[in-house]
């Protein structure tokens, strides 16, 4: 039988409109191979007519393997994800008319696709249907796309169980929702229909049902910038695409996403953006994504100059800034995905007449990149609104190039008003820095690490050196001085200590005072001070200024085991953050010390309650592994815990440690002490455990009776139920059941006396005990 010749690509007919569809015929045969069709195609509908094509949305797929179909009656290879979406789009009786870009551009021939992917936005607002292909229905995904459905039709669902979250999770996790050319193929559709395997929803009741998830934050978190683009879509008209977001938020708003080649990092998106002149950036693969990077970047900040480097993903941006304030209050997300925040203005921005225009509290369009607490918000020259910039190390990261304020309305008296932090107070944030004149700023678009390691090939002069890293110092240390005066999380006469006489003065002459803050190195000894008082405090306060301390441009601020055991020691829900940012701190490749931690340090995170603390110690754990100090005195810590996540703390340690870890009699004596509502748990998983060869003595069983916790009684019932008649008994473990003044010690009398009868140790001093016994519940023999 003769190969049959492989598909060749004729050049699309001349036009600007002019695109390639997919006839994919139909078949009766499921299993049979793909016949499909091209037809070279106008887009253009001056004569009104209705565009009856769909537009498939998918993922490539793994570039390794490749199925054939038959294309014109040759042979052509796509990968098996498209393969299978094919099969499953195929109708048995009728022809569908398909566009792929796989298939209907030309992959290998630049020009073709340069022309063709401005026309996407077009493709895709134009067709009848746009198909979201999430892959075949394996690990619960055509339950999970169900649930979904069901959320989303209902008016007032049923709650979601954790096996329907669960499967929702994994379908949510799928490369379709991190796939960059995804955004614009669903950010301009008219109407999707979202597809997995043989299930089927559509593209509305598919974000309605998501609403219904909003209790998983962080799930929602991954996808809303893709739900974001489709809602709505069925009220788009003919062309419609995403208003009010440039190229550049764009980009930074989806830089997580995934694309084959970088390019498409900013190409995939010139469909969706607002920017009203299209012709200043248009696709071209003929350049190296630096280039192309260097481009887009100074199109962005037409006022700045850009430098980046072949075969890094790294610009960067110099130019002159004002700082305006700082981000100081994040809050939820909106119903309509908008992060809200407060912003915290300075001198400078009243200065300029902004801080009367401008409300305090903005919004600004979820992404993966999320703003933190002490984000800069800076008005670079040449832009037409402010941007959000993140303090790291040496420089500022780019989060979003444009925020759009908050304006006051005309009679509009904003109750969030920082009014009180006037010229009169010696302390208002930005006091330090120069106001009107515009600053030099040296922007990086994605960064990790200190200048000259996201940048080596970077020069800078050496005065130029030192006025930016001035002006960084100053911003560093208003913005921590204006959260210590917003929470009074901290004496503020120690800070002025610290300042000594002031702010740095004329930062943006490169002239530093002798006695300035940062510039002795004393003083960054004093600083470990504040450090250990910043990562105790439980609140975002702590979070921030902890941060800056730890980016200081410059010499290092230690880390000492006092700043460690604080961190380990902080139960609130940013401990876990703080932990890891001196992990990174200790662990980046500018630093030859560890984090000290200590047996103290270990202690001091079992010891303490909280839904945090797991997380910190897994943190700690993955940091240290095995050398982690985890002695006998850690393990009475952590089986005396008496708060609600005392068994998760040990179930942690039993998981990496195991058999390893070093269980004492003293240790299960903590664990009979237990008052905590945990203590029972605790007490079984070691036991299940250990089961004959943990030391349960008869110390630790009359400790066990003498339990006054609320659950004391589980605690016993534990050890009767595992040991039975071996369970050490005597007098003595009954007199402390007898005086057991608990809410649960007449029920471990009860337990004892049901247990072993008559042959239970009562002397007359037992009762005595129980009559003389003036608890929560009188015995009565």
């Amino acid at each position: 039988m003769p190969s049959i010749p492989p598909f060749a690509y004729s050049a699309l007919p001349p036009g600007p409109f002019i695109t390639r569809m997919i006839r994919l015929l139909p078949d009766k045969d499921k299993s049979a191979q793909i016949q499909c069709k091209l037809l070279n195609y106008n887009l253009s509908d001056l004569d009104g007519e209705e565009h009856l094509y769909e537009a498939l949305s998918y993922v490539w797929g793994t570039l390794l393997e490749f199925r054939p179909i038959m294309l014109d009656d040759r042979l052509f290879h796509v990968t098996e994800n498209l393969h299978a979406a094919l099969l499953r789009l195929r109708n048995s009786q009728v022809e569908r008319t398909l566009w792929i870009d796989a298939v209907s551009i030309n992959q290998k021939d630049d020009d073709e696709k340069s022309n063709q992917i401005p026309l996407m936005r077009i493709i895709y607002a134009q067709a009848r249907q746009v198909i979201v292909w999430l892959g075949e229905a394996e690990e619960y995904g055509y339950e999970a796309l169900n649930v979904i459905s069901y959320l989303g039709k209902i008016r007032n669902p049923r709650p979601t169980s954790a096996k329907d979250y669960e499967m929702c999770e994994k379908l949510l996790q799928r490369d379709w929702f991190r796939r960059i050319w995804v955004l614009q193929e669903v950010g301009v559709a008219r109407y999707i229909s979202i597809t997995c395997g043989s299930a089927q929803i559509n593209g509305h009741f598919f974000c309605k049902g998501l609403r219904h998830l909003m209790s998983f934050p962080a799930l929602l978190a991954k996808i809303n910038p893709v739900t974001f683009l489709m809602k709505g879509a069925v009220f788009r008209p003919d062309h419609a695409s995403q208003e009010g977001l440039s190229i550049g938020e764009l980009v930074c708003m989806y830089r997580n996403h995934n694309a084959t080649i970088p390019h498409d990092k900013v190409y995939a998106l010139l469909g969706l953006s607002a920017d009203t002149d299209r012709t200043a950036f248009v696709p071209n693969y003929e350049l190296a994504w630096h280039e192309v990077l260097k481009q887009f970047a100074s199109y962005v900040f037409p006022k700045c100059s850009v430098e980046t480097w072949f075969g890094t993903e790294i610009a960067v941006i110099k130019g002159k800034g004002q700082v305006l304030g700082y981000i100081h209050s994040i809050g939820d997300l909106s119903k309509n995905s908008q992060q809200r925040f407060k912003v915290l203005f300075n001198r400078t921005c009243r200065m300029l007449g902004y801080r009367d225009k401008w409300k305090t509290e903005w919004s600004l369009q979820a992404s993966r990149q999320l703003i933190q607490n002490g984000d800069i918000i800076c008005l670079l020259e040449g832009m037409p609104e402010p941007s959000i910039l993140r303090l790291h190390a040496d420089h500022y990261m780019v989060v979003t190039p444009v925020v759009i304020p908050n304006e006051q309305d005309e009679d509009d008296d904003d109750s969030d008003s920082d009014s009180d932090n006037e010229d009169g107070d010696d302390d208002v944030v930005g006091r330090g820095l120069p106001t009107y004149n515009f600053c030099d700023i040296l922007l990086v678009w994605k960064s990790l690490s200190k200048l000259i390691d996201v940048a080596p090939n970077y020069h800078e002069e050496q005065f130029e050196i030192e006025r930016r890293l001035n002006h960084t110092r100053c911003v560093m240390v208003d913005v921590a001085i204006e959260e210590i005066k917003k929470t009074n999380s901290f004496d503020m006469d120690l800070l002025r200590s610290i300042i000594y006489n002031g702010r740095i003065k004329d930062v943006h002459t490169g002239h530093r005072r002798p006695q300035a803050l940062w510039q002795q190195n004393k003083l960054l000894y004093t600083w470990d001070t504040v450090l250990a008082a910043a990562v105790l405090d439980s609140g975002s306060c702590g979070y921030i200024i902890s941060s800056i301390l730890l980016q200081y441009p410059g010499e290092r601020v230690p880390v000492s085991e006092e700043v460690a055991r604080a961190a380990a020691a902080n139960a609130g829900s940013y401990g876990p953050g703080i932990m890891q940012n001196l992990i990174d701190h200790c662990g980046d490749n500018h630093c030859g010390d560890n984090l000290p931690i200590s047996e103290d340090v270990v202690k001091a995170v079992v010891t303490i309650t909280g839904p945090y603390v797991p997380e910190v110690l897994q943190k700690l754990i993955e940091y240290s592994g095995k050398s982690l100090p985890i002695s006998k005195e850690v393990m009475k810590a952590t089986t005396g815990n008496i708060g609600l996540y005392a068994d998760d703390i040990l179930h942690i340690l039993l998981n990496y440690y195991g058999n390893s870890l070093p269980v004492s009699e003293d240790v299960v004596k903590a664990i009979a002490a237990n008052i905590g509502s945990c203590g029972p748990a605790i007490m079984q998983e070691l036991i299940d455990r250990y089961h004959i060869n943990l030391p349960v003595s008869e110390e630790v069983v009359k400790i066990a009776a003498a339990n006054i916790g609320s659950d004391g009684s589980d605690v016993m019932h534990v050890l009767m139920d595992c040991y039975g008649d071996i369970l050490p008994m005597s007098e003595e473990v009954v007199k402390a059941a007898a005086a057991n003044i608990g809410p649960c010690g007449l029920e471990t009398m009860q337990m004892l006396k049901e247990h072993y009868g008559d042959s239970l140790p009562v002397s007359e001093e037992v009762v005595m005990m129980a009559a003389a016994n003036a608890g929560h519940n009188a015995f009565k023999w």
